[in-house]
């Protein structure tokens, strides 16, 4: 996702770009491409594990009871789109170091 322009870099931002200006400066191209092969898979887990945790935490706020309408208000996505999140953390473990809270199941047509 792009930074949007009131985003100011943090220090892992920093971190990230200088670690790419290493692994870009590695001579032997084969090893080149074998780290940044294994960083790119590092990078894909990391961001499955995120997109777990936000469904999670969307799923969590509407079983917190607030209407679907309302997590979208205040997350800024389209009430579809919680929809579709709180599909997502039903069939995605939650892969973050600590499980979330237990969710109380609501009933079909609650708060939507």
């Amino acid at each position: 996702m792009a930074k949007t322009s009131d985003e100011q870099p943090t220090p892992r931002d920093q971190d990230n770009e200088q670690f790419l200006s290493v692994l870009a400066q590695i001579p032997d191209a084969r090893r080149r491409y074998q780290e940044a092969t294994r960083e790119m898979e590092k990078a894909q887990r990391q961001i499955q594990q995120l997109s777990a945790l936000r469904a999670h935490a969307v799923a969590e706020a509407y079983d917190e009871g607030l209407p679907v309408r309302e997590v979208a208000r205040q997350i800024g996505v389209s009430p579809a789109r919680v929809h579709q999140l709180i599909q997502e953390a039903k069939t995605k473990p939650s892969q973050a170091a600590s499980a979330p809270p237990k969710r109380a199941s609501r009933k079909k047509g609650d708060g939507s």
